[in-house]
């Protein structure tokens, strides 16, 4: 038997995937941490904008669950009711770690808690929530939450885990100059080991969108520089419609706007089938307004597939690295004429971009140390 607990809390986990990133990140660490620590989760019965419960699962219990990917199990407390101190108050956790900030059930209550605890670590992971881009959504919604949580006693004690040096800024920004603050990498799936068979035709480009469909992952301008392209460019859509009203106003640019590009939506992409999706395309888009890692950017560049971003996520520098292109969003126009660039390029000269992304993705892979520094932001 281990001798530490470790208590993961979020609203959404494995079976569900359709709050994307989050969810893939506490599947990784609880599988490479489950050889050191007992593991617990405690979550919904629910995926992400469903009153219905995921099919097959015991609610309101512990019940053992084998990762995805790692045969590992762990214990998982899948929540129908408001069982939160009834699931924990029999156990004692050397740490409970809480994944995201704005939920009640899912932090606040937690941390009421909690911090009666004098011998449990707490750790509260924003994962991305405090960006610039993000609290830009439902602005005073948020800010008064976060004033609330300031006010309060509920922090003294906590430790933040920041995912890089600008996500610990965010949380200095929110929280001051003082937070007790580590800095730990994601833990992203393994890169692929050699490259499937780049085939791109001059004059075409063939990309993927696989993300939350929301307005701070900017598929509205991705969208509407392909609309504009003079070139053959395709754009297939994958992911969990997050903002219906968002979407709603994407659909509308799709009905009102005559091209010859086709863009299609394709729905859901479960995580297995993430990385042979992204394969299939020549590149990946995400204007994104922000992102503290972005699993599906990783994704894209683990399969050896370039990627057209923003300059809001960790993958910077891209076309020095040939791995991509960074892009100003608010440039509308250079983002079209970069996308006529690219789609005329051939496959000798593509291929070089292509060997960039698998260059870049294995050696973020290959540098992250990840079980020693997971195994320092748990103990004290």
């Amino acid at each position: 038997m281990k001798n530490n607990r470790l208590l993961f809390i979020y609203d959404y986990f494995y079976p569900a995937y359709k709050a994307g990133g989050p969810i893939q990140s506490l599947v990784n660490a609880t599988a490479l941490l489950s050889d050191d620590y007992d593991i617990f989760i405690y979550t919904s019965c629910y995926d992400l904008n469903s009153n219905t419960p995921l099919k097959g699962l015991l609610t309101d219990q512990w019940v053992e669950v084998i990762l995805p990917n790692s045969n590992k199990a762990i214990m998982v407390w899948y929540n129908q009711t408001k069982g939160y101190s009834k699931a924990i108050k029999k156990r004692k956790f050397s740490c409970i770690y809480l994944n995201g900030i704005f939920t009640f059930n899912y932090v606040v209550k937690p941390l009421l808690y909690s911090t009666k605890k004098i011998d449990t670590k707490l750790i509260i992971a924003p994962r991305g929530m405090l960006q610039e881009g993000a609290l830009a959504s439902k602005p005073l919604k948020k800010k008064t939450y976060l004033t609330g949580l300031k006010l309060s006693s509920l922090l003294r004690k906590v430790t933040w885990h920041a995912t890089d040096q600008v996500e610990a800024q965010d949380i200095r920004k929110q929280f001051g100059y003082n937070a007790s603050i580590q800095v730990v990498p994601n833990i992203p799936k393994k890169p692929l080991q050699s490259i499937g068979q780049v085939n791109k035709a001059k004059g075409t480009l063939r990309l993927a969108y696989i993300s939350l469909i929301a307005a701070k992952k900017n598929l509205y301008d991705a969208i509407k520089a392909v609309q504009s392209s003079a070139e053959h460019i395709t754009l297939d859509i994958y992911g969990p419609i997050k903002d219906q009203d968002y979407w709603a106003e994407c659909e509308k640019l799709l009905a009102s706007t005559h091209t010859n590009n086709q863009i299609t939506y394709k729905g859901d992409v479960l995580p297995a089938n993430v990385q042979s999706t992204f394969a299939s395309y020549d590149a990946g888009i995400f204007l994104t307004k922000g992102e503290n890692f972005g699993h599906a950017l990783y994704e894209c560049l683990s399969v050896g597939r370039p990627i057209i971003t923003s300059h809001f996520t960790p993958w910077n520098n891209l076309e020095h690295q040939f791995a991509g292109w960074n892009v100003d969003i608010n440039a509308k126009q250079n983002i079209v004429a970069l996308l006529d660039t690219i789609a005329m390029m051939d496959t000798n000269s593509f291929e070089q971009y292509c060997n960039g992304a698998h260059q870049l993705a294995s050696n973020h892979y290959q540098q992250l140390n990840a079980r020693e520094n997971y195994k320092s932001l748990f103990s004290f």
